[in-house]
């Protein structure tokens, strides 16, 4: 839905798309569809799903390695200056999901790291949507939106542009979380009223998970808290 309403009329990107429900998703919505997976299975899942709901003309699908892929379409795009209007990355979350705080240098099978996903597709939008699990550090949330203004030039340590993190909870429990990056992350929260306080979490390692628990303890459901952290550490 943010990305519907803030990327509207624009080319988005579906990374690691798998069989394609936000793919399909975003087409439904009007929204014209670049997806990426590794797996033929799923891309053909993905198709046929589009041609179920009558999008397939606003879907382009390739199957194939995600930096091979990107690298070749930042050839092709920057050089005229061309972006998408937003980024969606779903990538595979793999064993370290049982860990107690998720690693996110080490996803899919412990190979994969969120940073270098984000890094080569930074130049491509300005907008970022990341799917993560509850169990990841909040910290680390505001380490990989500096990582990824940092490529593109416009971060220090004393100046990243707060990402925002949704949390998705059923019941008492906290199902998943979302990441927001750049524009998309400014734009939401501008439309969100301020919270009553900011909480300093600089030395707490919380996970979304456990700032969502203590957030809803005190019956708030919007909430805004700074990090200091050293960004290479």
């Amino acid at each position: 839905a943010a990305i519907t309403m803030y990327a509207a009329g624009s080319i988005v990107l579906d990374a690691f798309s798998g069989v394609g429900g936000q793919s399909v998703s975003l087409a439904v919505a009007g929204l014209t569809v670049f997806a990426c997976d590794i797996n033929q299975t799923n891309v053909d899942h993905t198709m046929h799903n589009a041609r179920v709901h009558g999008v397939a003309e606003r879907l382009r699908m390739v199957c194939g390695d995600y930096f091979a892929r990107i690298a070749g379409l930042a050839a092709k795009w920057m050089p005229i200056g061309r972006k998408f209007g937003a980024i969606h990355v779903d990538m595979p979350w793999g064993k370290a999901y049982e860990e107690e705080t998720y690693p996110l240098h080490r996803m899919g099978d412990g190979t994969l790291s969120a940073y270098d996903v984000l890094e080569a597709a930074a130049p491509l939008s300005d907008s970022f949507v990341f799917k993560c699990p509850r169990n990841v550090a909040i910290s680390d949330a505001v380490k990989l939106a500096y990582h990824v203004q940092s490529i593109k030039g416009g971060a220090s340590t004393h100046n990243v542009a707060m990402p925002l993190v949704e949390v998705f909870v059923n019941g008492d429990k906290t199902v998943m979380a979302v990441i927001y990056i750049g524009d998309i992350a400014a734009k939401r929260l501008e439309d969100i009223a301020p919270p009553a306080r900011v909480v300093d979490l600089t030395h707490k390692r919380w996970t979304i998970e456990q700032c969502a628990k203590s957030m809803l303890s005190r019956g708030k459901r919007v909430g805004c808290a700074s990090v200091t952290f050293a960004p290479f550490a």
